[in-house]
């Protein structure tokens, strides 16, 4: 009986490992560029969708194919595409991928889509609030269905943000690419996150997406006076090293999203980091270091 329960033990310990390694997400944003979501109400921030992420160990590059419906988001990939071998069509960005980007619209867009797959995108929200998304596209025929997902930057904790199926779909455009606005209303958090964006139909062209801040969360009067007073200084720092005017417990990502540094003291040292933009997350106030 010892031996069948130690066996019992050693099998759980290895199946929570492997679902640990399995919700790690591998993928970086693109060229280190991370789309500043929530910066000022009403004023959309596009995200190509071409620029979907790459992989950690080559951030300037294609990324990679999941191989298969991926959900939630695990290693190995920063995209599902069904069909291997993309189409550049007169486009020369991210040859390499199975992704089919081609020339068009504001100068790429992602074609030869089939229903299920998606891409990920590696974001940062300044602000905790209430958003809605809108997608600029082309297509004929029937009705078209997306669905818009979160994810913390591990791949974990998935939410479900919005759905045309709610709404009969993206009707179709006659010929032109049009942009549909004001597509639901979600809230987001503040900090890095990941946004996955899922094609559930066949056949549609996306050019962007965007993302609107609408109102940002109302926190509490504790938080918002501490958000107030909260000061970093010098910022940029020559020497990578900061001062907080108050002791608060903190976070620093850099610009792939990956936590490089914890503290809850008044001194934030990036001396050993490379210079850079780098985001400052307390519990309550995100704020931008440049580290010169």
């Amino acid at each position: 009986m010892k031996k069948v329960t130690f066996t019992n033990f050693i099998f759980c310990l290895l199946s929570l490992f492997a679902f640990q390694a399995q919700a790690q997400y591998e993928g970086v944003a693109y060229q280190g560029n991370i789309p500043q979501i929530g910066e000022t109400v009403g004023a959309p921030v596009t995200i190509e969708l071409e620029f979907y992420d790459a992989l950690a160990a080559d951030p300037g590059g294609d990324g990679a194919n999941f191989g298969g419906a991926a959900s939630p988001i695990g290693p190995g990939g920063t995209y599902w595409d069904k069909s291997p071998g993309g189409a550049d069509a007169g486009n020369p960005i991210r040859t390499g991928s199975d992704v089919d980007i081609e020339a068009g619209a504001t100068g790429a867009v992602i074609a030869g889509t089939q229903g299920q797959e998606f891409t990920v995108y590696t974001v940062n929200v300044v602000n905790a609030g209430t958003y809605h998304m809108g997608v600029s596209y082309l297509h004929g025929g029937n009705s078209k269905d997306i669905r818009l997902e979160s994810f913390n930057i591990d791949g974990t904790g998935r939410v479900d943000l919005f759905n045309t199926l709610d709404m009969d779909g993206l009707p179709p455009t006659d010929g032109e690419y049009i942009t549909a606005d004001n597509l639901g209303s979600f809230t987001l958090p503040a900090g890095p996150l990941l946004l996955k964006f899922n094609h559930l139909d066949a056949g549609p062209r996306f050019d962007f997406f965007t993302i609107t801040l609408d109102e940002i969360m109302v926190t509490s009067t504790e938080d918002e006076e501490l958000a107030s007073a909260f000061k970093v200084f010098p910022n940029p720092a020559s020497n990578g090293v900061f001062t907080l005017n108050m002791e608060a417990e903190w976070d620093v990502y850099n610009l792939v999203g990956a936590k490089v540094l914890e503290g809850t003291d008044s001194k934030i040292d990036l001396s050993e980091f490379p210079k850079g933009v780098y985001m400052l997350k307390t519990p309550f106030t995100t704020r931008r270091l440049v580290s010169k």
